[in-house]
């Protein structure tokens, strides 16, 4: 993938991911419908491009950046500014393998993200989930699911993470407009500003 322009901060961090879980079962329901087919096409559109801001508080870590993260649904890349002060960072990998950009501080690489940041930054999060929250899909099973009076979806619990969805009516794709995630030691806000599909997905 073409690298993304160049930025600054940390928490690069709590992006990402490369996994696989199955959607949360739901009983089917005129209510439901919406939701599961709008989790339909999704499967089927693995390339998105988001931009937004995330505001973060992570054991006595707590700051915001702005984030930039582009998928095809095998290789990621993020990039993050912001005032948390760990200088340029710049995420990017696939399934096999995550490299951490630090510009003039160099380059440095692990199998997993987490590995990556436990490493580089001491940093502890479960950042392989948010790319499944993102697209409405739980880190683990079974989880529960609940919806809005418009059939989309408004939370998911796992039983570790509880997970906020809030989106734009006006879309049609019931695409996140902002996610806020709590669990042990996280509490997470993601706003996105922008969503990017290619051209030929839709929903």
């Amino acid at each position: 993938m073409r690298p993304l322009r160049r930025r600054h901060s940390l928490l690069a961090a709590l992006l990402l991911l490369s996994a696989c879980a199955s959607p949360p079962r739901l009983q089917p329901t005129a209510t439901s419908q919406p939701w599961q087919a709008s989790m339909a096409w999704l499967q089927n559109c693995p390339s998105w491009h988001l931009e937004g801001k995330m505001g973060v508080r992570l054991e006595q870590q707590a700051g915001s950046l702005y984030v930039d993260w582009q998928d095809d649904g095998q290789h990621w890349d993020l990039q993050a500014s912001g005032p948390l002060g760990q200088g340029a960072v710049h995420l990017y990998g696939d399934a096999g393998a995550a490299v951490l950009d630090r510009g003039r501080e160099g380059r440095s690489q692990a199998d997993s993200p987490e590995d990556l940041l436990a490493q580089q930054l001491r940093l502890r999060a479960p950042i392989s989930a948010l790319r499944l929250w993102l697209r409405g899909r739980p880190e683990h099973l079974p989880a529960q699911a609940r919806l809005d009076r418009e059939g989309r979806l408004q939370e998911l619990d796992d039983g570790v993470y509880r997970i906020e969805y809030q989106h734009d009516p006006q879309d049609a794709r019931h695409l996140p407009r902002r996610i806020h995630v709590q669990g042990p030691q996280l509490n997470m806000t993601l706003v996105i500003h922008r969503w990017t599909l290619p051209a030929n997905c839709s929903s």
